[in-house]
């Protein structure tokens, strides 16, 4: 099952209370193809937390949707998670709903919790149990254009092979682009007790640079501690008018490399992030 997470800013209570019955009279009036509608049942697990399951489709006799919503009256902040499961696990999913009812909590801005759990954009899920988080963050950055940067990360149960035995000396996407590849370093690098290793590549053509760095660190199976972990810096993904590369926004090899070296450097485990049922 996967979590899809919404955060809703600057909503009241009543506001809340009413885009809830909104919502549910939205689903009982939606009729299914078999009969009936595609409301199945409400639930409500405490002061400001609802969940409505439905029919995932339609036509859906197999799956059901459950859209779990955590309104906080304070910040006035609203989370909702939508996850779909089978109908015939039905009860243990409920059991499972209201578990992660519990374990829901508002998180300020800048906020760094303390304890084990998964943090989310203005949430936090508290709680040290293996699972199959994934993250993916994408970053644009004012000072540097064409510059972007990529950051994924999840629980593996089987690690790939290191990234320096499967990737060439060049990666093939630079090859098929650009000329005057070189290789700025291809070299094993750890960032505290995570294993990693790194390639840095940079291209020339008619004048105009273009970088391709690349950090991997495989992790370790079953482990929330040491998950898998790729940073990626691009400054090929976007082009000019005529469809031709934009020459990198870095003075030069050195200014490129500090840049990279400050932003892989900050990755880090979150104090107290980890609990024994986790590792």
């Amino acid at each position: 099952m996967d979590n899809d997470i919404e955060v809703v800013r600057g909503e009241t209570m009543s506001a809340y209370l009413n885009r809830m019955k909104a919502r549910e009279s939205e689903l009982k009036h939606a009729s299914h193809r078999d009969g009936g509608s595609m409301f199945v049942e409400v639930r409500r697990y405490g002061p400001g937390q609802t969940e409505l399951v439905s029919w995932k489709g339609e036509a859906s006799r197999i799956l059901h949707r459950y859209e779990l919503f955590s309104h906080f009256e304070r910040p006035a902040v609203t989370l909702s998670m939508a996850v779909d499961g089978s109908a015939r696990n039905f009860e243990e999913i409920k059991g499972y709903s209201r578990e992660l009812a519990g374990a829901i909590q508002y998180r300020g801005d800048g906020e760094v919790p303390k304890v084990p759990g998964f943090c989310i954009e203005a949430g936090f899920l508290n709680g040290s149990e293996l699972n199959a988080e994934e993250v993916a963050v994408g970053l644009d950055v004012p000072d540097y254009p064409t510059v972007t940067i990529s950051y994924d990360s999840y629980v593996t149960g089987n690690p790939d092979k290191p990234l320096l035995s499967r990737v060439p000396l060049v990666p093939s996407m630079l090859l098929s682009m650009l000329n005057g590849t070189s290789t700025l370093r291809r070299r094993d690098r750890n960032i505290g007790p995570i294993k990693g290793q790194e390639l840095l590549v940079r291209a020339s053509e008619n004048g105009k640079r273009s970088y391709e760095f690349l950090w991997e660190s495989q992790g370790r199976a079953d482990s929330i501690e040491f998950p898998f972990m790729s940073l990626q810096l691009s400054t090929s993904a976007e082009t000019d008018a005529k469809g031709e590369v934009i020459d990198a926004p870095f003075a030069n090899d050195e200014e490129a490399l500090a840049f990279w070296d400050a932003i892989l450097g900050s990755l880090r485990l979150r104090p107290g992030a980890v609990g024994p049922s986790s590792s």
